[in-house]
């Protein structure tokens, strides 16, 4: 079996938990299918996903606050052991506004917690060596998002957008061995990032829309610490991810009271195979990653009173494969492991609605986003991995 250090492996188990990928979106439009959508997306979360939807703002300023909470429930089953479930249940909000400028300028910003809690994970089974033991581990996650963008109206119903996603991360794990109160891993690490965002919003007449949105990738280091029982000294975090350089294209259009939605996002992920690395893996190895491209759509049936009704679906394929392990360091790849959430095939349905009472755009989302998978002995973390996320949310949207 690969060959690391006790504590090592301990670290490596729990890193992903702070990894992993996000769980929902912001705004309601994109919760209905569980993506960063760039067509549905409207008001001050389009600064997220396409800065260019900024465009249909209406004139003057329109703040935006989105309630709402997230039920996660995630399961992991190692072969010759009793499954390993957590459950999290947590508050979600969003904030933001947009505002025009003359006729053509509409600026927007949306302030996004789009992770910030704890998890226990209890009695984990872990491989050591030729063993596998169980641990205990607390992960603590916070990551702040706030979008900052512009978007210009030219002719003819065509609005481009420019933004910027500035996020912090903060986090902190902590392990031990099941039944020790002797810490054998623990490791704090933070940074900002900025990541930049082009985006197109084409409606040359009120019943069709096209929308186009891009951004680079983004490979993240962290400033910090990490102690291993096994050196003592604490050093510098090694841990690195990596967010693909993604394109989006979606189109949509209305036919009387019935409107129909259709995205397509490609997320070039293998680009980063050799940029995404554990806390402490020794050997470094490259990971199991492949490009990959998500599908949603939406259909609505459209009431009186700028009404609307609303049901939504996505697929969004895994880019992690199960990785290596056949007992040969030179040949180990790293694959699936406990925490990655976004590491199993993913499909979301989704119902919202919105009207509008007076000066305010009231909409809700209700979702559920649900994968699994198994991963064979030769896998790099053999096992029965499961995910369901449930999520329900609302906003408010004024006009002054």
């Amino acid at each position: 079996m690969i060959r690391t250090t006790f504590a090592s492996l301990l670290a490596s188990s729990v890193a992903t938990v702070a990894s992993a990928g996000a769980l929902f979106p912001a705004g309601t439009e994109s919760k209905v299918t569980g993506t960063e959508s760039a067509l549905a997306s409207e008001g001050a979360p389009a600064a997220l996903y396409n800065p260019a939807n900024l465009g249909g703002a209406a004139a003057g300023t329109q703040p935006y606050a989105e309630l709402g909470f997230v039920d996660v429930q995630y399961t992991y089953e190692h072969p010759d052991y009793d499954p390993v479930t957590v459950s999290v249940r947590s508050p979600t909000a969003t904030l933001g506004f947009s505002r025009t400028l003359g006729s053509s300028v509409v600026l927007g910003a949306v302030l996004f917690p789009s992770k910030n809690g704890e998890t226990e994970i209890p009695a984990l089974p872990r491989k050591i060596g030729t063993s596998v033991v169980p641990i205990e581990a607390k992960a603590e996650d916070r990551i702040l998002e706030l979008g900052l963008a512009a978007a210009y109206r030219l002719a003819h119903g065509l609005t481009l957008g420019l933004g910027a996603d500035v996020i912090y991360e903060s986090h902190k794990i902590d392990a031990s061995l099941v039944g020790s109160e002797s810490e054998l891993f623990s490791a704090d690490y933070h940074n900002t990032f900025v990541r930049p965002i082009v985006g197109v919003n084409f409606a040359p007449v009120t019943v069709l829309e096209a929308t186009l949105a891009a951004k680079p990738a983004l490979k993240k280091t962290f400033e910090g610490e990490q102690r291993n029982a096994a050196v003592g000294e604490a050093t510098d975090p090694r841990v690195t991810e990596y967010e693909p350089a993604s394109v989006s294209v979606g189109a949509s259009g209305t036919l009387g009271r019935a409107a129909l939605g259709v995205e397509v996002r490609r997320l070039w992920w293998s680009e980063g195979r050799d940029s995404v690395k554990s806390l402490t893996y020794d050997d470094e190895p490259s990971a199991d990653l492949s490009d990959v491209t998500e599908v949603s759509a939406t259909a609505s049936v459209l009431l009186p009173r700028r009404a609307a009704l609303t049901a939504g679906y996505s697929y969004q394929p895994t880019a992690w494969g199960e990785g290596k392990d056949d007992g040969d360091l030179a040949n180990h790849v790293y694959g699936v492991d406990y925490g990655r959430l976004d590491a199993m095939d993913r499909r979301t349905m989704g119902l919202g609605a919105k009207a509008r009472v007076s000066n305010l755009d009231l909409s809700m989302a209700l979702s559920r986003t649900q994968g699994e998978r198994v991963v064979s002995d030769e896998g790099d973390n053999v096992g029965y991995y499961r995910l369901e996320v449930m999520s329900f949310s609302g906003a408010v949207k004024a006009s002054f």
